[in-house]
């Protein structure tokens, strides 16, 4: 694919981006844009991937970590905090202090709900 030879990105990587460009084509076709579809018999195939996670000396490193703007720091709590909740990113955005509660033994709980996407 020129996408992985041009850019050097993985092949899933280049996947994504052409389902990306391929919605867009579907848009102009729903939009009534008349020209072939040039994704009609392409099939979008990821390869299957085996995920490291992090241990808890690389989550440890990255909270003492030090960096040179306040945003960044900022960005390192929420993925350090979304380590140890289990909490998706677009969950953390709409976080709110009505969603911690008090267990009956006195410890504090997330009570929320997940984000569904439509």
């Amino acid at each position: 694919m020129h996408f992985r030879k041009k850019y050097q990105i993985n092949h899933n990587t280049a996947i994504k981006y052409m389902q990306r460009f391929a919605s867009m084509i579907n848009f102009a076709k729903s939009q009534g844009e008349l020209f072939p579809d040039p994704f009609v018999n392409f099939q979008f195939r990821f390869d299957k991937v085996d995920r490291d996670f992090l241990v808890l000396e690389e989550i440890e490193t990255l909270m003492n970590k030090t960096f040179k703007t306040k945003r960044l720091e900022q960005v390192r709590d929420i993925f350090v905090f979304s380590c140890f909740t289990g909490l998706a990113y677009i969950d953390l955005e709409s976080l709110s202090m009505q969603h911690i509660k008090i267990s009956f033994d006195g410890t504090m709980w997330i009570d929320k709900k997940r984000f569904i996407f439509n």
